[in-house]
């Protein structure tokens, strides 16, 4: 009988000190908004400064119609020197030029020129000029402080096209 009370009051203490702990830990504090996006500015600043970030491409806006929904997929990409697009073209060719569209905007190409500058506390831009076989295109990126990514296209030769997406952060990146 001894023996039975002695081990039921070393549980109840054991279940007593465990609460006690559990009480103690703390979670994780959970972040604001303004915390959420300042961390978010200072993964866009690295990811544009060391020239390494993905863009989901979900929406195409071209210049003479209406915005379109696209499926999943597209994307661009830079990454060192390199421009790395995957997006559909959908506008018109200047006047006088051969273009059969087959390629649309979908090269992998070392860029000509990248700068990259932060306009506001919300948002970086993104300037680069690139060139394939079929044209030069002037892009200007925007890139915000909620993963929020639009991109205007600007060929010699077509008429200009915007798009809008999604950064493309690791899972833990994102919360």
């Amino acid at each position: 009988m001894k023996r039975m009370f002695a081990l039921s009051a070393i549980l109840c203490l054991g279940m007593l000190a465990s609460a006690s702990l559990s009480a103690q830990t703390t979670k994780p504090k959970k972040l604001t908004k303004a915390e959420k996006q300042a961390a978010m500015m200072q993964t866009i600043r690295q990811k544009v400064y060391s020239k390494d970030f993905k863009v989901k491409i979900v929406q195409a806006m071209p210049l003479r119609s209406g915005a379109r929904k696209l499926d999943p997929g597209y994307s661009l990409r830079v990454k060192g020197d390199s421009l790395f697009c995957d997006m559909p073209y959908i506008g018109d060719a200047a006047m006088n030029m051969a273009y059969t569209g087959a390629q649309g905007l979908s090269f992998n190409e070392k860029m000509k020129s990248y700068s990259a500058v932060q306009l506001d506390e919300t948002r970086y831009t993104v300037f680069l000029r690139v060139a394939n076989m079929e044209d030069t295109y002037d892009m200007q990126i925007d890139l915000f402080n909620n993963g929020v990514v639009s991109v205007s296209v600007t060929p010699v030769r077509r008429d200009a096209i915007g798009y809008a997406g999604q950064l493309d952060l690791p899972r833990e990146a994102k919360k």
